[in-house]
């Protein structure tokens, strides 16, 4: 189920900050999968709070123009598709066609 994927993800998102590396990548990506789930399951409100936590620990780490920045991105884009905030979600798109784009 669902639940349970977020309970593992919460509980590897744990071991990656507890971490002496760098573990941004993988802690980022962890929170935008947390991210999904939550979309899944229609809390949306907590799902965008996610993808914009991934996008900040992106940002700190100095990968805020990657894939998988815009990976993100186009998460974030979909939520707002979903939820009728077309220009949002247009936004939201033409930002990680940018990144793409400059790969």
């Amino acid at each position: 189920s669902y639940q349970s994927a977020l309970g593992l993800y919460n509980s590897a998102l744990e071991i990656l900050r507890s971490c002496s590396a760098d573990q941004s990548r993988p802690a980022a990506m962890v929170v935008g999968s947390i991210g999904v789930a939550l979309k899944i399951q229609g809390k949306n409100d907590e799902a965008q709070k996610r993808f914009v936590e991934a996008l900040e620990i992106f940002a700190a780490a100095g990968m805020a123009s990657t894939p998988d920045s815009a990976e993100i991105l186009v998460h974030l884009a979909n939520l707002a598709a979903d939820l009728a905030r077309f220009e949002d979600a247009k936004q939201q798109f033409q930002k990680a066609i940018r990144i793409l784009e400059d790969c």
